[in-house]
């Protein structure tokens, strides 16, 4: 991995983050991992990860009749997506997030852009939109993300339904939630 220009502490774990020379939305947010072209670059955290989150490009489809596909998720295993539906998730956030550190990396995506309204923790039993996970050098999208190792990834568009497993204990969707 690469190492991003730095500038100021983030979310108190001496993560840095700087934007010079990228792109960024009307909002001066900075790279997400999902497929718009807000920026580029590498961000070299330090952490690995804690085997207990699902990392890449993240979306879903609608289905023709404009609903979202649905999944369950199976009993053992409970699923946090820190952001709402629809949202991006900053790299730096991501990898917090890979790390074991929810909390620091929903705080830090809250600081960002407010994206962590609407983050839900599901249950087993519980109804979840069927996101589909995508490997983190995915062509399709503008920026690749950087998954920490020991985090869960895939080598081709994945469904939720496929990575859920049964008595997978609490697991984490760090990646967007874009509708494709």
């Amino acid at each position: 991995m690469g190492i991003v220009p730095v500038a100021g502490d983030v979310a108190g774990k001496g993560l840095k983050l700087l934007l010079p020379g990228r792109k960024v939305d009307g909002l001066g947010n900075p790279a997400t991992r999902g497929g718009d072209d807000i920026g580029t670059g590498t961000v070299n955290t330090g952490l690995i990860g804690d085997g207990q989150s699902f990392a890449g490009h993240g979306g879903i489809g609608i289905n023709s009749d404009g609903t979202l596909p649905t999944t369950i998720v199976p009993e053992g295993t409970s699923l946090t997506i820190p952001v709402g539906h629809n949202r991006g998730l900053n790299d730096t956030a991501g990898q917090l997030i890979e790390s074991g550190d929810v909390t620091g990396g929903m705080q830090l995506q809250n600081r960002l852009n407010n994206a962590t309204d609407g983050s839900r923790t599901y249950l087993p039993g519980s109804e979840v939109p069927n996101y589909v996970l995508t490997e983190p050098d995915n062509p399709f999208f503008v920026n690749p993300v950087h998954p920490l190792q020991n985090s869960i990834t895939v080598t081709k568009p994945t469904p939720l339904s496929d990575l859920l497993q049964p008595n997978m204990g609490c697991v984490n969707w760090a990646a967007c939630t874009y509708e494709q």
